[in-house]
């Protein structure tokens, strides 16, 4: 059971990062929006969103299990693409940027947690390291086959197309989740109340924690709208159809260095 379920999550990252529209979705936010800081500012949405859910999305998988948590974050990220196909104007963008940081903070730690729990149940937890390198690595695979078909097909057709055409892999991401089988070796029948007390009271009472919890979602928020900006700069002396170039190739890098990493970690430590 474990083989297959490690296996369908190499599968289910790799069609959730099947984005087509990944390096042009800043052009076709900017060309909805008329502005590219309102564009801009869909990425910090997201991001923003995803770091306020972490916390309860993170009681959600305690609660309901890790199968179907990961259920509900491939629904919300195939819900985040349909908002794309169809938007019209900004607001339509900010309830897809909501669902995308739903998404990921769907995804953020329960996906690693499910991996464990199947590779302890098999008491093979002491590969971990590599297997959550490999999975992991499936994402930048994804991103580099997406940034070079996506900006093949855009060269021909338009943004929209491009998007839609992205609904295809969220679908089988969506089939590959409910594919999984559920993981049931923890119980935790404490009261979701008592959950959010205790970890508010200690968030409350560390400052460190606070300023970093802060300065993390800045970060990760503005960082993420600097470099999806990228798109926008290189059009202005690329032909569309090298936009998706530099993404090609630092996810390249990404998936060999994800592949190999944690693998010589585990030989090393």
């Amino acid at each position: 059971m474990a083989n297959k379920n490690i296996k369908l999550m190499y599968c289910l990252n790799l069609f959730s990062e099947m984005k087509f529209f990944g390096v042009i979705a800043i052009l076709y936010y900017t060309e909805i929006t008329q502005s590219m800081m309102l564009g801009m500012s869909i990425y910090s949405i997201a991001t923003i969103v995803s770091s306020l859910a972490e916390f309860p999305t993170g009681i959600i998988s305690d609660r309901i299990g890790r199968r179907l948590t990961i259920i509900a974050g491939a629904i919300s990220s195939l819900i985040y693409v349909l908002l794309l196909s169809f938007a019209v104007n900004y607001i339509w963008l900010i309830v897809a940027a909501i669902f995308n940081g739903i998404e990921i903070a769907f995804f953020s730690g329960n996906n690693q947690a499910y991996i464990y729990e199947n590779l302890k149940n098999s008491n093979m937890e002491n590969k971990y390291e590599i297997y959550a390198g490999k999975v992991n690595s499936m994402i930048y695979l994804a991103g580099a086959i997406a940034a070079f078909i996506g900006t093949i097909i855009v060269y021909f057709t338009s943004y929209k197309f491009v998007i839609i055409l992205s609904i295809i892999p969220k679908i089988i991401e969506v089939i590959i989740a409910f594919n999984l089988e559920n993981i049931n070796n923890f119980n935790n029948n404490e009261k979701v109340s008592n959950q959010i007390k205790e970890a508010s009271e200690k968030v409350l009472k560390n400052n460190n924690l606070k300023k970093q919890i802060i300065a993390d979602s800045i970060n990760d928020g503005i960082g993420e709208a600097c470099y999806q900006f990228r798109s926008t700069f290189y059009a202005m002396v690329w032909p569309e159809w090298a936009l998706g170039i530099p993404g090609i190739l630092s996810n390249v890098g990404a998936f060999v260095s994800n592949w190999f990493a944690r693998k010589n970690y585990s030989k090393n430590r």
